[in-house]
């Protein structure tokens, strides 16, 4: 295995626009004209999201699938007039996909460097964290090894260290 799996974990390569799309998907109806009637604000409201058309594709990581596909729901309630279409295939899928501009989206959950071999490509995207996995190493009650360091654990999950008995 190679790279940082740890690094590879904290989910901090959501590639290009999912953070832009949640951010979208929150920004619906902001704009008001000032009136401090409640109706109308809701009228104004209502006419700005119906306003919104289109479709958007988003691919990629399968981790990030439900959280874009519950995003993409209540967004579209809210827009009938949007079409958003979230599909999994893994975060390398989504970052081919979203440098190819073959998608809207392109979801990962590992950083973009890791998957992208042309670096030229990573100026097409941007990186935007959108989630944190927390991560709690457990062991076999039989293994007798305590109070594993970072680096230690980093070992393990690069695959450097494959056995107990090498953890020092």
């Amino acid at each position: 295995m190679q790279g940082n799996l740890m690094s590879r974990r904290n989910f901090v390569g959501a590639a290009a626009a999912t953070a832009a799309t949640v951010a979208a998907f929150s920004l619906t109806g902001c704009g008001s004209n000032g009136s401090s009637d409640a109706k109308s604000d809701a009228k104004e409201d209502k006419a700005e999201t119906k306003a919104l058309s289109g479709t958007i594709t988003a691919v990629g990581s399968t981790a990030l699938q439900p959280l874009c596909e519950a995003a993409a729901e209540q967004f579209m309630e809210k827009n009938s007039g949007v079409q958003i279409t979230v599909q999994g295939g893994g975060s390398g899928q989504g970052i081919t996909q979203i440098t190819q501009g073959a998608v809207q989206i392109g979801n990962s959950d590992v950083f973009a460097e890791a998957k992208v071999k042309d670096t030229a490509d990573l100026k097409k995207i941007a990186d935007n964290k959108v989630c944190i996995v927390g991560m709690g190493p457990i062991v076999n009650k039989d293994v007798t090894v305590d109070d594993l360091t970072i680096d230690q654990l980093k070992s393990i999950f690069t695959g450097e260290v494959t056995d107990w008995s090498a953890v020092k």
